[in-house]
């Protein structure tokens, strides 16, 4: 079983654990905890199995040195409501503080840019311990809720709704013993279990005897502050033994019994999470779940940028730390700010030919080489001295070779820290060194007051370089590892080999802090050398020059290719070896190819497991629709992108996007928003002349036009699509949903968008609008 990280916590049958503890502090020897983090994580062995994470301090001091700072700050600085009353949260009395977003039904949160020092402090903290102990790479804290309670007692609250994405609880204070139990429970099997010592008390060991009861049979209504074990159930009796002995008889479902000290965290996933604490004394719980990308409402969307053909940028989403360099905290998707290279000082005619987006910090490359960032830059990811936020697009003034300034051609970002490419073929980096992202050799780690570890941060662009004398001709960033690619198809690969990400086929997931080459590609067969890289979160892909797909580090959350089972060299995709891939994407749980159908058109291929799919509430990341499964854990034709002909897929956390060429078939799929409620008739006339003249709607906003009241009039129904003539004049203005427009004057001149000179079989003909109240309102779905 492993070992538990204290004698009275209790792991249900069908559950198994294991220990992993931060390569910072070294490894175990003879049963001894390292001075450091250790992490137990609980599992069942069936692939929808939710997983819980115990990070652990050991209960030593220097571990609990910020948890102690922090807990006697947010009772100082904080003001903690009183609640009485039961409520989503618990049921009281107890004292609660929201921050972030997303607190549906609860009282009025603050937003991130107004709450205490010491409540920014306790995010970074969580998101710190989430991403390095817990081991979820891209965990943010969207909304923290505290839960603070002056004496012992019980309590149960709502389900933490961690099954799209991690939920993290902090304890400070007295210790605090969590029962758990996923909403679909624990796997059915009968085992004996014995569990080690625990490190944490010199106490002497007790053998425990329970009988399990199921979570609802418990009088969670109940005021009285009695005990939990007595409410579960549980009996113990004291012995001599060497160690912890556990049985347990299985009813129905249990639930997992953890003790966190102060300083401790769980990270849960995959599942709804039932619970009840006990309470031992003056306790304060943090909750912060990450909701990034997980649902549909605006306020959720990551942020977002495209380049059109004429070298405009286009974003939308949220801006978090200023990272679409403009005001506010989101920008509407169907309003979306456009961007020129002019509008930054850049000379007329400069066009923006590539842009990268990190965690909260986005890059814009121009056709004249010129590169300008924004967003947050606490660790000079945006190029610029180091400080909290760059709040516009500002010009970098690297990177330089001998005193003349290099020509950027593309850029790439990771979580904190950014690559750019030059016309040359050299690489730079600049940001956070803490896995070796920069390749410059270092981390820089050091010990600053109050014991807390930082690393080196390089806002100065920085030369790679361990790549010199190699023509680079593409570059990839995962959230902490770096690819690079060359001319003669080798691929160089540092950062963090977490997962064994970097496809080395070392076995070893130490950090690379040199570029290395990766040994599958450097072969003398140059077929089989690197033709396109491509990076996910924790994973690696490549598309070799004979268009097969290979993977390499943890792509999925079971089986093979899981943190369990990672894939530490590239193996490639025996589902789709008979496929000729063109061009894939990863996002943070969903896999994308590209690959010609037996008809010659292109095929999108898709896989991923546990993506979410709830209509209602959340995105459906593989697209597959509501009545489809969730998951595909082996690659997947995409039907319902059956005959489009996509060009080009970009797969972010939980959003993906698709930019596909216009056809019949594109144009049948569901748009957003779906309905914007335009009038019946004619926006010019005011009209309705029937059937025989039903007008035309524009493609964006509904908008219907007869075609005779343009100017100069149509003929007839244009084929492809058709924009009427204030979305010509306004490309950027915003879908108004149920707004009013001011009429338009007959005389109104008419510009049509063809697709093609010629009509073929993948070239739409535009629908005419419905006349008033002869028939249904037809709109574009």
């Amino acid at each position: 079983m492993g070992l538990s990280a204290h004698p009275a916590d209790r792991i249900p049958e069908g559950v198994h654990s294991q220990t992993y503890d931060l390569p910072l502090f070294g490894s175990r020897e003879d049963g001894e905890i390292p001075d450091g983090m250790r992490t137990f994580v609980y599992t069942a062995n069936n692939p929808d199995s939710p997983v819980i994470k115990h990070i652990y301090t050991c209960n030593r001091p220097s571990m609990q040195v910020e948890p102690n700072y922090l807990f006697r700050d947010l009772q100082l600085f904080v003001h903690l409501q009183w609640q009485k009353a039961a409520t989503k949260l618990a049921i009281g009395p107890y004292f609660t503080y929201l921050a972030g977003f997303g607190h549906e039904g609860e009282s009025t949160p603050d937003p991130w840019n107004k709450v205490p020092v010491c409540i920014t402090r306790a995010r970074e903290f969580m998101q710190n311990l989430g991403r390095r102990s817990g081991q979820y790479e891209a965990f943010t804290v969207d909304q923290l809720t505290v839960l603070a309670w002056h004496n012992t007692g019980s309590r149960k609250g709502s389900p933490f709704p961690a099954r799209d994405t991690p939920v993290a609880i902090l304890c400070l204070g007295a210790d605090v013993e969590f029962s758990l139990s996923p909403r679909a429970g624990f796997p059915p099997v009968e085992v004996s279990m014995q569990l080690g010592q625990s490190p944490r008390r010199n106490l002497k060991a007790s053998k425990v005897k329970y009988e399990v009861k199921d979570l609802a049979d418990s009088d969670d209504d109940d005021d009285d502050e009695e005990p939990l074990f007595t409410r579960l159930g549980h009996t113990r009796s004291v012995s001599n033994s060497a160690l912890v002995k556990a049985s347990a008889k299985r009813k129905r479902q249990s639930e997992l019994l953890l003790t966190l000290v102060h300083g401790d965290m769980l990270m849960l996933s995959g599942d709804e999470f039932e619970w009840v604490l006990k309470r031992t004394g003056m306790s304060i719980i943090l909750i912060g779940p990450d909701l990034a990308g997980s649902q549909v409402q605006t306020r959720r969307l990551k942020k977002n940028l495209f380049l059109d053909v004429e070298g405009v940028a286009w974003l939308f989403g949220r801006n978090e730390k200023s990272a679409l360099g403009v005001p506010g905290e989101l920008v509407s998707e169907n309003a979306p700010i456009r961007l020129t290279a002019q509008e930054l000082g850049a000379p007329n005619g400069t066009k923006f030919v590539y842009a990268a987006c990190g965690r909260n910090h986005t890059l814009l490359v121009g056709d004249d080489g010129q590169l300008w960032t924004c967003g947050a830059n606490n660790m000079g990811q945006c190029g610029h001295p180091v400080c909290p936020e760059v709040t516009k697009f500002k010009l970098v003034s690297g990177p330089k070779s001998d005193g003349n300034k290099d020509k950027v051609i593309k850029a790439a970002a990771g979580l904190n820290f950014s690559l750019i490419l030059t016309d040359t073929g050299r690489v730079y980096a600049f940001g956070s060194a803490e896995r070796g992202q920069l390749g410059n050799g270092k981390t820089g780690e050091h010990i600053v007051t109050g014991g807390k570890l930082v690393y080196d941060a390089e806002p100065e662009p920085l030369l790679i370089k361990a790549l010199d004398g190699h023509t680079i001709v593409d570059v990839a960033c995962g959230q902490q590892h770096a690819v690079a690619l060359t001319s003669d198809g080798h691929i160089y690969v540092w950062g963090c080999n977490g997962y064994g990400r970097m496809g080395l086929g070392t076995g070893l997931q130490n950090d690379v802090l040199i570029p290395k080459v990766v040994p599958h590609f450097a072969g003398p067969n140059e077929k089989t050398r690197a033709g396109q890289i491509i990076t996910g979160p924790t994973n690696t892909v490549v598309i070799d020059r004979q268009q097969m797909y290979f993977m390499a580090g943890k792509w999925k959350n079971t089986g093979e290719g899981s943190s369990g089972q990672p894939y530490s060299s590239f193996r490639y995709i025996q589902d789709v070896m008979g496929c000729k891939i063109s061009h894939a994407s990863c996002g943070g749980v969903t896999h994308w190819l590209l690959a010609v159908d037996d008809d010659g058109s292109t095929m999108t291929i898709a896989f991923g497991q546990n993506a979410s799919n709830v209509v209602e509430f959340y995105t459906g990341e593989l697209g597959l629709g509501p009545e489809e499964p969730k998951s595909a854990t082996k690659p997947t034709k995409h039907d319902p992108l059956n005959e489009i002909d996509v060009i080009q897929i970009a797969a972010g956390q939980n959003t993906t996007f698709f930019l596909a060429k216009p056809s019949d078939k594109l144009s049948d799929l569901p748009r957003h928003p779906v309905d914007v409620e335009p009038p019946e008739v004619c926006v010019v006339c005011n009209e309705d002349n029937g059937d025989d003249d039903s007008p035309l709607a524009c493609d964006k906003c509904d908008y219907p036009y007869h075609i005779g009241c343009l100017d100069p009039p149509l003929d007839a129904v244009p084929d492809g699509e058709w924009f009427c003539p204030e979305c010509e004049d306004e490309p950027g203005a915003p879908v108004a949903i149920g707004g009013v427009r001011k009429p338009v004057k007959r005389g109104v001149k008419s510009k049509a968008m063809f697709v093609d000179d010629e009509e073929d079989e993948h070239t739409g003909q535009k629908r005419k609008a419905p006349a008033k109240k002869a028939a249904p309102s037809k709109k574009r779905k």
